[in-house]
C-alpha cells in the first residue's frame, strides 16, 4: 500500500479534499505510473467484471483486499490538471452510468498511460476497464484516516451521461368517469443499485411550443431492475391531439 501522507488533511469541503488528494497522488504515487518502456499485455475485456453496488462498496472500503481485481466502472472526472499529473486523475466512481453530474460519489484515483488519457477532461463521464492496484490513505481532521482505491486503467471510453428517458414508458391517455385525463407511466430502474426517480409528464402541442399542463412522477427507493407503474392525472383542458412527453428526469441514490 502507498503509505499515508503525513500532514495531508481530508478537508470538509470537496475542493479542499480534491486538492489534498491530488497533491498526494503527485507526491506519493509517481513510481506507480506505467513505464515508457513497459509493454502492456493485450487487452482482454473478458478479464474485467462489471461489479455490483455492494461489490464496489467493498472495494471502496477495503481497497487493499481488492488489489488485483479487474473491474468495469463508471467515473466522472473531477480533477485532471498539473496537480494530479498528465497520467492520472481523480474521479467520483460507481457501478452505474450517471444520469446527471454529481450522481457518483466514491472518490477514486486512476492512473494510465498518457496516450490512453489523451483528450480526457474534467467533467467527462467515462466507462473504465481497470485493475485495483493500490490505495491511498489520508488523515482526516478528526484524527482518523480515509482510504481510497487506486486503479490502473486498461481501457477508457467517454460515454457521457446516461439517457434516463429510456427508463420511462408512457401508456395511452384515458379519461375516467369524472372526465379526468390520466396517463399511465411505467418506470424501470435500469441501474445497479436503489434509486429514487422523479420526472414531469408534460402535455404539449405537436410542435412542442405550447404546454397544456403537467404532472409529477415521484417513486422512492426503487431496487435495481424494479418496475413500477403510476398514473399521472391532468386537470387542465388537454386537446385530443396533445403529445405527452417525459421531461426533467432525475434520479437520486438511496
Amino acid at each position: 500500500m502507498i503509505g499515508a501522507c503525513a500532514g495531508v488533511v481530508l478537508a470538509t469541503t470537496a475542493s479542499a479534499t480534491l486538492s489534498d488528494l491530488a497533491r498526494t497522488i503527485a507526491e506519493e504515487t509517481a513510481t506507480t505510473a506505467p513505464g515508457d518502456g513497459d509493454r502492456a499485455p493485450a487487452f482482454d475485456p473478458e478479464a474485467y467484471t462489471q461489479v455490483g453496488a455492494k461489490q464496489w462498496e467493498s472495494i471502496v472500503k477495503h481497497p487493499v483486499e481488492a488489489e488485483g481485481r479487474a473491474v468495469v466502472v463508471f467515473a466522472e472526472v473531477v480533477q485532471f490538471d498539473s496537480r494530479t499529473g498528465s497520467d492520472r486523475f481523480l474521479a467520483a466512481a460507481g457501478v452505474d452510468q450517471p444520469g446527471d453530474l454529481g450522481e457518483l460519489r466514491s472518490t477514486s484515483a486512476f492512473v494510465g498511460e498518457e496516450a490512453l488519457l489523451e483528450g480526457v477532461e474534467q467533467g467527462d463521464v467515462l466507462k473504465i476497464h481497470a485493475e485495483v492496484t493500490d490505495s491511498l490513505e489520508l488523515e482526516t481532521r478528526l484524527g482518523g484516516t480515509s482510504t481510497v482505491p487506486f486503479l490502473t486503467i486498461a481501457r477508457i471510453e467517454d460515454v457521457g451521461l446516461a439517457d434516463l428517458s429510456t427508463d420511462f414508458a408512457l401508456g395511452a391517455a384515458e379519461r375516467d368517469a369524472l372526465d379526468i385525463l390520466s396517463v399511465p407511466v411505467t418506470v424501470t430502474n435500469s441501474g445497479g443499485r436503489t434509486f429514487t426517480y422523479s420526472a414531469l409528464v408534460v402535455a404539449r402541442s405537436k410542435d412542442g411550443k405550447k404546454s397544456y399542463g403537467e404532472g409529477t412522477v415521484f417513486i422512492e427507493k426503487m431496487k435495481a431492475g424494479q418496475r413500477k407503474q403510476v398514473a399521472v392525472d391532468f386537470f387542465d383542458e388537454v386537446p385530443a391531439d396533445a403529445v405527452f412527453r417525459v421531461e426533467e428526469i432525475a434520479r437520486y441514490i438511496e
